[in-house]
């Protein structure tokens, strides 16, 4: 198929690239954030993957990109 894919992995520290804890549920805690926001999209673990189509338009990508983020600040604080 045709069209875009990235991932954003969430990780407790960004230097070392430590992961979260299992037991915090991080990824499964922003990915509900982010429906709540109207946004669905598939998770593995503490990976939130994006793939949208391919006709989906720049202002689209942004407001997804700016869901994520306000559903990390939510979860996390940051």
């Amino acid at each position: 198929g045709l069209g875009l894919m990235a991932a954003v992995e969430l990780v407790a520290d960004k230097g070392t690239k430590a992961e979260f804890p299992p037991e915090e549920q991080i990824g499964a805690r922003v990915h509900s954030a982010t429906r709540r926001r109207g946004m669905f999209t598939r998770l593995r673990g503490d990976v939130y993957n994006f793939a949208p189509a391919l006709v989906a338009t720049n202002s689209q990508i942004d407001r997804m990109v700016e869901t994520l983020a306000a559903a990390i600040e939510e979860v996390l604080g940051r």
